[in-house]
């Protein structure tokens, strides 16, 4: 038996198909796509924006292996949607690290700025978190912002990572696994606390 249909009916009935199909699907939860590790992890760096901080770059000169080198740093913006420091690495560049909420991402972006405020030669790079991260570990690669800046820089990523709730903060800048810089962001109380 042959049943005839107008087309319109049939590309209706595939459409009502399909659409119902596709509802059905599961849904993946914040937990799997990193939303809740992300949101722990910046609510315990905005529960850290009361703090003052002393930033120190590890040295990895061979001959001075673990040496602390203290680094100028002040406090831009820190709340549970940005984390903002401006770290003063070289003479004439001021670095503004920024973590930042976007929709349920978190996105790392080093905003790289001469003493006259002007962007530096390069400026602007970063990437979103991978969705491996934990509430005191999140990682950035480097294909989402800036690749393009350094070619041969493809496999540079960055780790921030937590101690303990009270910190220190580990930044890491990593080409593959090799550890390029080391700044250890510590948090003080105030004297009156």
């Amino acid at each position: 038996m042959i049943i005839r249909c107008k087309p319109a009916r049939l590309i209706s009935f595939l459409i009502i198909v399909l659409a119902s199909t596709h509802c059905r699907q599961p849904q993946p939860s914040s937990k799997a796509d990193g939303t809740d590790e992300i949101n722990s992890f910046m609510k315990s760096l905005a529960e850290l924006c009361d703090k003052e901080i002393r930033v120190f770059m590890i040295n990895s000169d061979q001959n001075v292996i673990g040496e602390r080198i203290s680094i100028a740093a002040v406090w831009e913006t820190c709340n549970r949607n940005e984390f903002r420091i401006a770290l003063k690495l070289k003479e004439n560049e001021t670095v503004h690290l920024a973590l930042t909420l976007v929709g349920d991402d978190l996105l790392l972006k080093h905003d790289v700025r001469t003493d006259d405020l002007a962007p530096a030669e390069f400026t602007m790079y970063g990437g979103f978190a991978s969705p491996t991260g934990t509430p005191v570990r999140q990682s950035f690669p480097i294909h989402n912002f800036g690749s393009h800046l350094w070619p041969g820089y493809e496999s540079y990523s960055w780790e921030l990572s937590l101690e303990t709730p009270a910190g220190p903060l580990h930044y890491f800048e990593k080409n593959d696994e090799s550890i390029q810089k080391h700044l250890i962001i510590v948090f003080i109380s105030s004297p009156e606390e």
